[in-house]
């Protein structure tokens, strides 16, 4: 039998203004959020059996939750672990969908300007073969929905000034 792997990296960032690093990593890291954030999220919520979690807050170290997706017509459901968690410097969680393994870190850097730079690093190892060519098909998707989800974050902070 022949074993197929792939692996990609796709990395991101954006800066924001008016937030501090504490800010945007309570907010990207609270799984209630993602939602909002990412276009092909559509729910997130509790794994059955486990105790529960409040996810309006950052999902804790080795702690799980379920997101359905969606892109087009394909619905999946993922179970996210939080392996990595130092509040307000880096957020980093790991999943398994079609085929294909995940790992999501987001990072949080103080600029010069005093702005935050919010870094989010896409790790994405396909194990077979039509998985391998169903990601080079999305690549083009799955950059268009991390810059979404970026700057969609840098939109709850950015907010324009009332009158």
């Amino acid at each position: 039998a022949m074993f197929f792997s792939k692996s990609s990296t796709y990395i991101y960032s954006v800066d924001i203004n008016s937030a501090t690093r504490d800010a945007v990593f309570n907010y990207a890291s609270a799984p209630a959020y993602w939602p909002f954030c990412h276009p092909s999220s559509v729910e997130v919520k509790q794994v059955e059996g486990q105790p529960p979690i409040d996810l309006k807050k950052s999902l804790p170290l080795n702690k799980q939750v379920i997101e359905i997706t969606q892109l087009f017509y394909l619905q999946q459901t993922i179970t996210w672990t939080c392996t990595a968690s130092d509040p307000g410097a880096t957020f980093t969680i790991e999943g398994s969908a079609f085929g294909a393994k995940g790992k999501i870190t987001y990072m949080f850097e103080d600029n010069p300007d005093g702005s935050v730079k919010f870094t989010r690093i896409f790790d994405l190892t396909a194990t077979n073969i039509l998985t391998i060519i169903g990601f080079v098909l999305l690549s083009n998707f799955i950059g268009r929905d991390a810059t979404k989800s970026l700057t969609t974050v840098m939109s709850m902070f950015e907010l324009p000034p009332t009158t």
